[in-house]
């Protein structure tokens, strides 16, 4: 077993932020629909969460996608990811979904 202890009071030595942003990532899918991606790359939450706008701003909803996931594009039947393991290692997936009228 590799000895961290050094990473770990490097890790320890950094300091909490007082603030985060709204928001990891922005999208824009084939349909003109925006994507905005506020969480699930920090480590303790259990889903990556993206809220779906319309053209026109409007809200529409909520995907729950896997942790640790990073939404790449978003086509009229799929959605396309990296999801990042344990170690960091992306893995890319293709999503199937089908979108409500």
């Amino acid at each position: 077993m590799r000895d961290t202890s050094d990473i770990d009071a490097m890790i320890a030595a950094v300091p909490t932020p007082d603030s985060l942003p709204a928001a990891v990532a922005i999208l824009v899918d084939s349909a003109g629909q925006i994507m905005v991606m506020r969480e699930g790359m920090r480590t303790g939450q259990t889903a990556t969460l993206v809220d779906v706008f319309n053209p026109q701003g409007h809200w529409l909803g909520v995907l729950h996608l896997p942790r640790r996931v990073r939404l790449m594009e978003a086509g009229s039947d799929y959605l396309l990811y990296a999801r990042f393991d344990e170690d960091d290692v992306p893995h890319i997936e293709v999503h199937r979904m089908s979108r409500s009228p």
